[in-house]
């Protein structure tokens, strides 16, 4: 009922890669995501604690299949292959069927194409669009994962403190997007209301595209300019008809 597919490329070969996903779990190497919203969850269950490795760890390489959990035990790792693929399935306390494939094709010696790919059944009755919403968050987590992965395939770490400062970033930019439509509504201003559709857009860029730290500075940067700009500019209101004054 519900399908996904996901996929980026690393500049590093298969078996570079693979190590990075077969120790995922929340109980081992995290997910390499957002780990402040992962552990907003984990909060809510007092059962673990996100914490994103940054280096290979031997001793996860192997787990047993069937029943290594991923996330608790409510998706275990069913099977993988090592330098090709790690297959977690939903255990049957989960209220629906969902199979997560992480595959790795090989696109030349050094280059790797990452592709994630989820498969939902619901039962009959399930709160469908409830449960698209989760996964719609689910996919800027999992889009923050395959970065993380990609960033430690091909040996760049992330520093300490990137997260906290691209989540400052986002919250500027939405605080000045809020700002332009208060301002709006005040004014009829549509200098204003144009800084306010840039906000929107770049607000969509960083949570699906989450490009790297100093493009987010960038656009930040060129949110307040356009917001500076629309302010020193004379208030033109939208008259009635949609003409302006």
């Amino acid at each position: 009922m519900l399908t996904w597919n996901h996929a980026l490329t690393i500049d590093a070969p298969a078996a570079t890669v693979y190590p990075w996903l077969i120790q995922m779990g929340d109980s081992r190497a995290a997910f390499y995501s957002v780990t402040f919203i992962e552990n907003v969850f984990c909060a809510t269950s007092g059962a673990c604690r996100y914490v994103n490795a940054d280096r290979v760890h031997p001793e996860w390489q192997n787990p047993a299949k069937g029943a290594q959990g991923m996330i608790m035990d409510y998706v275990v790792i069913a099977d993988y292959e090592p330098g090709q693929y790690v297959l977690a399935t939903a255990s049957d306390k989960m209220p629906f069927k969902w199979t997560w494939l992480w595959y790795l094709q090989p696109v030349d010696a050094n280059t790797t194409r990452l592709i994630v790919r989820h498969r939902v059944a619901f039962p009959p009755g399930a709160p469908k669009a409830a449960i698209d919403g989760v996964f719609d968050l689910g996919f800027v987590m999992e889009r923050a994962m395959m970065l993380g992965i990609q960033a430690r395939a091909e040996g760049r770490f992330p520093s300490p403190i990137e997260e906290p400062l691209g989540a400052l970033i986002w919250l500027l930019v939405l605080a000045m997007g809020v700002a332009c439509g208060v301002q709006f509504l005040r004014t009829g201003d549509v200098m204003v209301l144009s800084a306010g559709l840039d906000t929107i857009i770049v607000l969509f860029l960083l949570t699906y595209l989450q490009p790297p730290l100093v493009w987010r500075l960038v656009l930040l940067v060129a949110v307040a300019g356009s917001l500076v700009l629309a302010s020193m500019r004379p208030w033109r209101r939208m008259a009635p008809g949609g003409t302006q004054s």
